[in-house]
Formats: C-alpha cells, structure tokens, sequence
C-alpha cells in the first residue's frame, strides 16, 4: 500500500471497554483515556512486537523483540469542550523495503539508505467521539486513519497490552461474589460498520464456498521439463451451514495465513436477480477483512502533502477525521 501526498482513507469504527474477568466492574471511558494519556507523559506507552507482529507488554517486557519493529503513541490531544479524544500512533517496522527514486531522464534509480537506529515509520490518527449522544449502543464513535503495518487489529492489541500492564502494575483490584479481590483489566473492543455492499449481500445471500490458494515451488510428480516456474494449490471448502457473518470471514483470514494460504476467496451466492459476487483478497495484508467489509471514507483537498511518519497530531487530518460525523 503507497501512502498518497494528497489524501487519506478513514475507518469509520466503533470502540467499546469491557472488563476482565466479565464479573468486574464497568471501567469508564475516561479512566482509559487517563491511563493512556498518563503512560504517553511518562514514555511508557510503548511496545516491541516479536517477529509475529504481537506487541509486548511494555517497555520492560523481557521478550524477543527486535528494537527496530516498535509502535508507540507519539501524542495525543482531549478535547473536553468538543469532547474527543485524539492520539498519533507510530509504527516502525525494519520489513519494510525503504523508498528508491527513478529518474525518468535518465534511468537512473536510487535507494534511500538507512542510518544506524532508523527504521521505515508510519504514522495514524485515531478519534474517538467521547459524546454520549453519538453512541452507538455501549460502542462510541471512532475514526482511524488507514496506513501501512499500523492496522486496527495491531492497535487494538498494543492498547489491550500497555492498558493490562499498566492496571496490573497499580494493582487494580475488585471484591468478587465470594469475597475475594482479584486482578482486573480493560478490554477495549474496535470494530468495524460493515460496507453497504456486504451488508446487502450477507443479507440477501449466503457464504457458500471459501476458497484457499498457495503457491509451491517445488511441484513433483509429473515431469514438465521445466516449462513451469509458479505452481498454484487450490483448495475449495463447500460450506454446510450458513456462516454469513463477518467475524467467520476474518477469522478464516487469520487462520489460512496460519496454514501457509496466501490468498482467500469468500463464494456469497442467492443474491436478488441469481446473481452472487466472490470477493478475493491476500492473507498476509492485515486489514484485507477490513477492507473487506468496513466502511471507509476519503479525505482530501489538504493545504500541504502529506507525510507518512510525523511526531506531532496534524490538525487538518484530524478536523476532516472530525467532520465525517
């Protein structure tokens, strides 16, 4: 995914808290909002990921991570009067192939060098509506700038992460049924309105067929005397029972990743008119689902370009974030 100079894809979300273990007390937006405003102050809202891409829990965790591939919040702003909540987050992945410049005269090409310590950044502002007259159920709105290896699933984790350590480091406690004080945390849930299309077609139609595809490049049995160079596996899973919901969709994203399949293809057939539609994405990409069955929204007509890495909340992505609602 190129990040453009000139506009951005939103994620329209939902956030929600809910507590662990569920017999705990409620734990109100606004203690989140302190924890994390709190751990940003004092430099601690801050994670490693291991070479998975899963987030350790703080700082100090003694994990397998490598320095470079870290996500961190940059800065953030709480707006009591308009009453939202916004944080930068950053992300620095050493995976990421650094830019490289044609000369179109010339034919010249050129890389971007590394110096010691740099990594490729990337950075997303996400807003939460903290109006309770916004809601949507127990969710607040929320609003989440689209950009590479800085997904929604990968933030959802790391707050998850910083926000269990930082409870269990003040030792937040309740008294359960049987008299006993016991360990508590927040669980914070981000989660998606699904697209108009799909919405229509899970409604109208049923998930029929999921489709697995890899590639081997070591294919034996028959000899083709070298004429061939990728080798495609297809696997088709007919599916009995009507699983027409997107949380199937994503998890089977996840787990044919797991398994080595590359890509997934979602059959949805019974739609007005005989038609059916079989959308196709790669598995490795962490907001394929996302782009799946999310709505998104494109801001633009900014009054400078856009940089993909910065230290400081822009306020012009952040008001047009603002304006979608």
């Amino acid at each position: 995914m190129a990040v453009s100079l000139y506009e951005r894809d939103i994620y329209i979300l939902k956030f929600g808290v809910n507590q662990y273990p569920k017999s705990a007390p409620a734990i109100p937006i606004y203690d989140i909002i302190e924890s994390i405003t709190r751990l940003k102050d004092k430099g601690r809202a801050f994670s490693f990921l291991d070479e998975k891409g899963y987030p350790s829990l703080g700082v100090e965790d003694e994990g397998n991570y490598d320095p470079l591939n870290a996500i961190y919040i940059a800065d953030y702003e709480y707006d009591e009067k308009n009453l939202k909540f916004t944080v930068l987050i950053n992300r620095g992945d050493p995976n990421i192939a650094a830019s490289t410049f044609l000369n179109l005269e010339t034919g010249t090409i050129r890389e971007a060098q590394r110096e010691d310590g740099e990594t490729i950044g990337h950075s997303a502002h996400m807003v939460i509506d903290l109006n309770p007259n916004n809601m949507v159920g127990s969710f607040y709105k929320c609003y989440l700038e689209r950009m590479p290896t800085v997904s929604r699933s990968i933030i959802k984790v790391f707050l998850n992460r910083i926000l269990e350590n930082d409870f269990k480091n003040r030792g937040v406690q309740y008294r359960n049924a049987r008299n006993k004080d016991v360990d508590m945390r927040p669980v914070l849930k981000i989660e998606g309105y699904m697209s108009d299309n799909l919405a229509r077609d899970l409604e109208q139609g049923h998930i029929t067929m999921l489709e697995f595809t890899k590639t081997d490049d070591n294919f034996e049995g028959v000899d083709l005397y070298d004429r061939s160079t990728v080798v495609k596996h297809k696997v088709q899973v007919k599916l009995t029972k009507d699983r027409d919901n997107t949380n199937f969709i994503d998890r089977m994203r996840r787990e044919a990743h797991a398994s080595g399949y590359e890509e997934l293809q979602v059959h949805i057939h019974g739609l007005n008119g005989d038609r059916s539609v079989s959308p196709r994405f790669r598995t490795a990409t962490e907001d394929a689902a996302d782009l799946l069955y999310m709505r998104i929204e494109t801001i633009d007509n900014f009054e400078a370009e856009l940089i993909q890495c910065i230290s400081e909340i822009n306020d012009e992505i952040k008001n047009k974030m603002i304006a979608l609602g």
